[in-house]
């Protein structure tokens, strides 16, 4: 998975892979799931 091309979908900054299941944006301190190689972005949970 190509991180560079991802961002944030709250604040729209970059966000670092934090482990193999997690990704996380500095600037606003949100993680995101990732599932089957799929980045979990929804801004609030459903």
């Amino acid at each position: 998975m190509n991180i560079e091309l991802i961002c944030c979908p709250i604040c729209q900054s970059d966000l670092e892979k934090k482990s193999e299941t997690q990704l996380f944006c500095k600037k606003c301190d949100r993680e995101f799931l990732i599932k089957n190689d799929i980045p979990i972005l929804l801004k609030e949970r459903i």
